[in-house]
């Protein structure tokens, strides 16, 4: 097809093509890891072509599928990459997201050939994933901030102990047991349970569910820019929830960055 730009010059319009790529997270063997497909000869993250028949969302649910063995996690759009040339000899914007599912729930992945990757050691990866992979990590980092995103990665009975972990190994430090476990109590979002688990030969550790069925109004500031430095707080409940051990959307994401 042809057109006439602005100073009366022929231009082409190749075509376009809209992809999604999903960065899977969990934590593994104490460490935030990304789930990567091996190419010739690098790695990509979980990435598919959007169909005609499909929306945006059900593609990365698609090719988070096909590589994690399952598309029933938590899912979030994450930003639209759209450099010209971010893909050679073609035309593509990827709509990313990013996935967070506990360890306990994917046993294994769908792809067989896909591995689980820490992000402190990741290695070579094509056109843009790597920036993709960080600015997942830092989004994910700044909603640690302002809601709960990080019970996504418990399983549905966790110890305190375990939650605290999971807010060390994203953010890359540790935190003040007192401190963290006084906020966490102040926000009534976690409730005990009948059931203890055995930590070797000291006292067995109360095991706690996450309790909110609602998302409350927000308390404190707003979302932070992306590039802020995360504060170590909990404030609002994150809009997806877990009931019964599942994951259940509250509202419909919204398109771009959020």
């Amino acid at each position: 097809m042809a057109d006439t730009n602005s100073n009366g010059a022929t231009a082409i319009h190749h075509l376009l093509r809209v992809g999604v790529d999903v960065v899977v997270f969990t934590i593994r063997d104490d460490a935030l890891q990304v789930l990567l497909a091996p190419g010739a000869a690098d790695w990509s993250l979980p990435t598919d072509l959007i169909r005609r028949d499909e929306t945006v969302d059900a593609t990365a649910r698609r090719a988070l599928a096909e590589a994690a063995g399952s598309g029933d996690v938590w899912l979030e759009q994450l930003y639209t990459f759209g450099d010209v040339h971010r893909v050679p000899g073609a035309r593509q914007i990827s709509v990313s997201h990013y996935a967070l599912v506990s360890a306990d729930v994917l046993t294994a992945t769908g792809s067989r050939a896909a591995r689980w990757w820490p992000v402190s050691t990741l290695p070579l990866l094509v056109l843009d994933h790597r920036r993709i992979i960080d600015y997942a990590l830092t989004r994910l980092r700044n909603k640690l901030a302002y809601t709960t995103v990080g019970f996504q990665l418990l399983p549905a009975r966790f110890t305190l102990s375990e939650l605290q972990r999971v807010y060390e190994v994203i953010l890359g430090r540790d935190l003040d047991k007192r401190n963290f476990r006084r906020k966490v109590e102040q926000l009534d979002i976690v409730k005990p349970t009948r059931e203890q688990r055995a930590a070797g030969s000291g006292r067995p550790a109360q095991l706690y569910r996450f309790v909110a069925t609602e998302a409350p109004e927000a308390i404190g500031a707003p979302e932070p820019a992306i590039s802020a430095q995360p504060a170590v707080q909990l404030a609002r409940i994150s809009p997806v929830l877990r009931r019964r051990g599942r994951v259940v959307p509250v509202a419909p994401a919204t398109e771009g960055r959020r």
